[in-house]
């Protein structure tokens, strides 16, 4: 996971480098410079499910939703965010009296902030109806476990990369990859 969490590092930082594109080598001869404001991200509404572990859970499954809006920089947005997972904690064990122990389950809900920022500028020739983005998304969770009878709130964080196909002018097919309550998923977004 520490692999998983340096490469979207290194990604992001490599992002900031090239915030401006590259530059004219000489006057004859140009490189590709994109104007990173030219976006038209707009506000948009994605939904999404996916697997992944949260707070020291095994794998399980996760849906989540969050509404997006440009601040700042036409490249980025922020919004809210909430999810809703179901997970197995703890692996089947013997207890002492020799009887059989299940893991249990744990139920998640988390809510925050989640950012994302639009890179299609930095590849060239991008298709205009694919993006490619870096979120990132903080808050707080609260898990409860059916065997246990005890629950607990946790600092959800969470970092990835993804991509969009807007494959209509309102509606696109949601990807991502990273770390947080849902590693692997996929959605729907409506534009708005």
């Amino acid at each position: 996971m520490k692999k998983t969490f340096t490469l979207l590092v290194a990604l992001f930082m490599v992002g900031i480098v090239f915030a401006d594109g590259w530059k004219p080598l000489s006057s004859t001869s140009t490189t590709y410079a994109p104007d990173p404001n030219s976006a038209d991200i707009g506000n948009a509404f994605n939904i999404y499910a996916g697997f992944g572990k949260v707070h020291g859970s095994n794998f399980g499954f996760s849906i989540g939703a969050d509404f997006e809006f440009p601040v700042i920089d036409p490249n980025l947005t922020l919004g809210p965010q909430f999810g809703f997972g179901m997970h197995q904690y703890g692996a089947p064990y013997i207890d002492n009296n020799g009887n059989w122990q299940s893991s249990t389950a744990q139920l998640s809900f988390n809510g925050g902030v989640i950012a994302r920022y639009y890179a299609d500028w930095l590849i060239p020739n991008m298709p205009e109806e694919f993006d490619v983005f870096i979120t990132s998304n903080a808050g707080l969770g609260f898990v409860t476990y059916t065997s246990y009878y005890s629950s607990k709130m946790y600092f959800d964080w969470g970092t990835s990369i993804g991509g969009r196909w807007n494959f209509s002018e309102s509606m696109s097919l949601y990807a991502q990859v990273g770390y947080g309550a849902t590693n692997v998923s996929i959605g729907l977004s409506w534009k708005m």
